[in-house]
């Protein structure tokens, strides 16, 4: 593999950086210093198939460049995500924005990248099962709390149900149940870090 540093000094007043169909897989830090005056970019029929934080911060570095980008084969799993809100902020500076699509999986082939988002991918779905142990530990550290409200006189022994709700920071017991004024309910929180 040949690695070529470009060095130009520009004249010209337009000035359009031509690389498409070169099979560039990446873009890195300092990729186009010097180029601070170019007008076009045209990276398309490349290999690129994500876009990584330094590489965007390096397309940023050209503030004045119309940027090309189509025709490359973007796989869009969790690690598109900054490409796609990036590209999502730049549409008017990518002039081919809206026929950015994806390549790779099958399942998001030709969705356009600009409709990419966590919820589609799935890339932040919540860990079932460490929700599950936090609302357990929640249940059997607080079953002495749980036996009083069941045998407060006031609640006469008719707690009907426990939902545990969720957030990333803490587990709530919703306790619910019923007496002969009405409904009575209570809450118990855990967090995380009460696990051990």
């Amino acid at each position: 593999m040949k690695v070529y540093i470009l060095t130009l000094n520009f004249i010209f007043e337009k000035v359009r950086l031509q690389l498409s169909n070169n099979s560039l897989v990446a873009i890195h830090n300092s990729t186009f210093s010097g180029l601070e005056r170019l007008q076009e970019l045209d990276l398309t029929l490349n290999s690129l198939k994500t876009v990584p934080k330094e590489g965007l911060q390096e397309l940023d570095s050209l503030p004045g460049a119309v940027l090309l980008l189509s025709e490359n084969p973007f796989m869009c799993k969790c690690g598109i995500e900054p490409f796609a809100l990036w590209l999502n902020r730049s549409q008017g500076r990518i002039r081919d924005a809206k026929s950015l699509v994806c390549a790779f999986p099958a399942s998001m082939r030709n969705t356009s990248i600009l409709a990419v988002r966590t919820l589609t991918l799935g890339c932040h779905q919540r860990n079932v099962g460490a929700d599950l142990a936090l609302h357990f530990h929640c249940l059997v550290s607080n079953l002495s709390s749980l036996a009083m409200y069941k045998n407060d006189k006031q609640a006469s022994g008719n707690l009907k149900g426990i939902k545990a709700l969720s957030s990333p920071k803490t587990t709530t017991l919703l306790l619910f149940g019923s007496r002969s004024g009405g409904r009575v309910g209570g809450t118990i929180e855990c967090r995380p870090a009460e696990i051990s």
